[in-house]
């Protein structure tokens, strides 16, 4: 199987929750800042990962 991987592959930005329109697979990887799931999408069933970093490493401007 070959992997291509174009611009289009990416989502950058969309609103509402990810739960909402993907089905959140098994963790398939962790640093020490995020972790890597597998996710499938709920209406095209089209496979993708998702890179989330934990919340108590986000500072904001507020806190500095």
């Amino acid at each position: 199987m070959e992997l291509i991987i174009s611009p289009a592959s990416f989502v950058f930005e969309r609103e509402g929750k990810l739960r909402d329109i993907y089905k959140i697979g098994n963790k398939i990887g962790q640093g020490a800042f995020s972790s890597v799931r597998r996710l499938k999408h709920r209406e095209t069933l089209e496979k993708r990962v998702v890179k989330t970093i934990h919340k108590k490493y986000i500072s904001t401007k507020e806190e500095h």
